[in-house]
């Protein structure tokens, strides 16, 4: 593989590990805490809510005095197994992304994203849950040995990064996710070039962003613009290595333009 294919394509396992346990953070805000204090409403609150559904206002009708005693009744009756089975899903989807993160630091994706499915199913709004689908779906489709599952994957990576950009529009690692999805799986490079402008509009030194921009500058013609952003990272660059990747890739597409 090309030296400058590697760093173009390493952020995703960089920024995959990192953003791990920040998903059980944003699960514990989002659907724990939140999922909880539903729970823990007072009984007259559970009281009005089931008053409304059995009597709807538009109806103008009241149920009798002994049926709203039987509902609070049934309210002190099953609260505690409620609350119980709230913890025990929020448990789940502890144990799911556990999981998720052991598959995916061996780089096994399939069952990664199977278990990282059932925890989304659990916290649909969490984007980072769903970053790390987007990523298990890619990496898989690039291992499909039938070109229709691949494209299956590829499209389920796609929703998933689209659906976490969504839910936090200046979420970066989604954002560059998606853009390696188009560049290297899709072949949507157009569909790349503004999710990398948006990443280095917040974060101009996203180094990798800058060589993907390079590259998606190429697989689209503007091989003047692609050799300005080398030149670029060359001139700022504060690591030798990434310095002299940039001068290389300069280089042969200099050369491959004569």
């Amino acid at each position: 593989m090309n030296p400058g294919v590697k760093r173009e394509k390493k952020g995703i396992r960089t920024v995959t590990m990192r953003t791990i346990c920040r998903a059980g953070l944003i699960f514990l805000v989002v659907f724990g805490v939140g999922g909880l204090s539903a729970c823990r409403r007072d009984v007259d609150r559970r009281l009005e809510d089931l008053v409304s559904m059995e009597d709807p206002a538009y109806t103008g009708r009241r149920i009798d005095d002994d049926r709203v005693a039987e509902l609070r009744r049934d309210i002190e009756r099953y609260e505690r197994r409620i609350e119980e089975m709230v913890n025990a899903y929020e448990q789940v989807s502890v144990f799911q992304r556990m999981l998720a993160s052991a598959f995916i630091e061996r780089e096994m994706y399939g069952p990664a994203l199977e278990a990282l499915e059932r925890a989304v199913y659990i916290a649909p709004e969490n984007p980072i849950l769903l970053y790390l689908a987007g990523v298990a779906a890619g990496r898989s489709a690039r291992s499909a040995l039938e070109p229709a599952e691949g494209d299956r994957l590829a499209g389920a990576s796609e929703r998933y990064y689209r659906r976490a950009i969504e839910l936090d529009p200046g979420y970066v690692d989604a954002l560059y996710g998606l853009s390696v999805l188009y560049l290297f799986e899709l072949d949507r490079p157009t569909d790349a070039l503004p999710l990398l402008a948006r990443i280095l509009e917040r974060s101009r030194d996203h180094v990798e962003a800058r060589f993907l921009l390079a590259r998606a500058y190429v697989m689209t013609g503007r091989v003047e613009e692609a050799a300005e952003v080398y030149d670029e990272i060359a001139r700022t660059a504060r690591d030798a290595a990434v310095r002299d990747q940039a001068l290389r890739n300069r280089r042969e597409l200099t050369e491959g333009v004569r």
